[in-house]
């Protein structure tokens, strides 16, 4: 395999992981937005999670000798597919995109620079803008230092998106990758055991254009949240010495414990209210009022006070019951 597209001399090698599963809709605009980086000396680790839409047909339609296309025919999910991803990679540092969102041109760049010129730090993301149907409706900057990237993993906010992240080799190496007990939330339990082994960052400024894509299973689902949930839970545990809970025997314990916690405090009808409040306020900017008015019942439906910061409160919530969680 050749990917020497040398920046400068002896500039590394940066090994970009995607994985698809039918993304026919954005996957040409996500590889183009990776393409078109200033930074060169990259590879792209696209692999096909088994897609039964047009998924192969445009991933095999490029002739750029960067991407390393792995193509199977059955469907595994995300985390094992990033693991498998992750046994191609020949980079020292290793980014992260998910199909549908957008890399400006710089981000690779950027956060190679700042790597270099950084050596304790082992992670970093940057800010995104948040887009639907080519509208923007927010950008968000994060915290850039670890202290507070640290406090705030731990207080259930992640303030480093997946599609941000920059990653040394050695680091992913340390961590054996993602954990495959996680179906969903990987990286937010990935962050949290990083915690353990370097130093985070992010930089503060817009480097990735974040899809908000309504027909997505993980946005705003109980599944996201149930793991991410066990992901704290899981990060405390350790904290306090305690064994792995994600071991075999003990996992689907863990995961129904935290079922029960979820409905006992109908936090899944919490965390839906998130979707309806994007799609409420991209159809105000869009002008369609009917599917404004839709919107806004499905919220009120959901969530009274949906006006309020949900994930926030939720994030809140949680942490506040940490010592219940970890009692379960």
């Amino acid at each position: 395999m050749t990917t020497h597209y040398v920046e400068k001399e002896n500039s590394p090698l940066v090994s970009i992981v995607m994985s698809v599963y039918n993304g026919e809709r954005f996957l040409k605009e996500s590889i183009d937005s990776l393409l078109n980086q200033t930074y060169k000396n990259i590879e792209i680790i696209l692999v096909n999670d088994g897609s039964t839409d047009r998924t192969r047909e445009i991933a095999s339609s490029f002739q750029d000798e960067r991407i390393v296309f792995i193509d199977r025919n059955h469907n595994l999910g995300l985390t094992k597919s990033l693991n498998e991803g992750l046994q191609y990679v020949h980079g020292d540092y290793i980014a992260r995109l998910d199909v549908g969102d957008v890399a400006l041109p710089t981000r690779i760049k950027e956060q190679v620079n700042f790597l270099e010129g950084h050596p304790e730090i082992g992670i970093i993301g940057s800010g995104i803008e948040l887009f639907y149907n080519n509208q923007t409706l927010k950008k968000y900057i994060y915290a850039p230092n670890h202290k507070t990237i640290k406090k705030q993993l731990l207080r259930f906010v992640n303030p480093l998106p997946h599609s941000t992240l920059m990653i040394r080799a050695e680091i992913i190496k340390k961590l054996n990758g993602y954990c495959e007990a996680f179906l969903r939330s990987q990286d937010y339990d990935l962050l949290l055991r990083g915690l353990n082994v370097t130093k985070l960052a992010s930089l503060p400024k817009v480097l990735v254009r974040w899809r908000f894509d309504p027909l997505s299973l993980s946005y705003g689902s109980s599944q996201q949240l149930k793991y991410g949930i066990a992901a704290l839970v899981r990060a405390h545990h350790y904290l306090r010495g305690h064994r792995d809970i994600a071991e075999k025997e003990t996992w689907p314990h863990i995961l129904e414990d935290v079922e029960t916690f979820i409905q006992k405090y109908r936090l899944d009808k919490k965390i839906s209210t998130g979707k309806y409040r994007l799609l409420f306020q991209f159809s105000l900017f869009e002008h369609r009022w009917r599917d404004s008015l839709g919107n806004a019942i499905k919220l009120i439906i959901y969530n009274p006070l949906f006006f309020i910061d949900t994930r926030t409160r939720l994030s809140a919530f949680i942490a506040a019951h940490i010592e219940e969680l970890i009692s379960c």
